[in-house]
């Protein structure tokens, strides 16, 4: 899902995310830290609300919310394929 040529690299709390050609530069803060590095690793959705879930005590029903709007942006932005 996430494109070939997407790198990121942790600073802090937060994720600087880029591509190789350097075109744009992002910071994602933490809750995003988890759905790229999820979607990196093929994770679904549906696991990734639930890992932020878990980890932030919101409803699933929150937690798809946000994952569904974060993955948009990501394609928005031409992050993920």
């Amino acid at each position: 899902m996430l494109r070939k040529d997407v790198f990121w690299q942790p600073v802090g709390d937060e994720l600087v995310v880029f591509t190789i050609t350097g075109d744009n530069v992002f910071s994602i803060n933490q809750s995003g830290s988890i759905v790229m590095q999820m979607l990196a690793e093929g994770q679904n959705t549906q696991q990734i609300s639930a890992k932020l879930s878990e980890t932030y005590g919101d409803s699933i029903e929150v937690c798809d919310q946000v994952t569904n709007s974060f993955i948009e942006k990501l394609r928005e932005e031409g992050l993920i394929e």
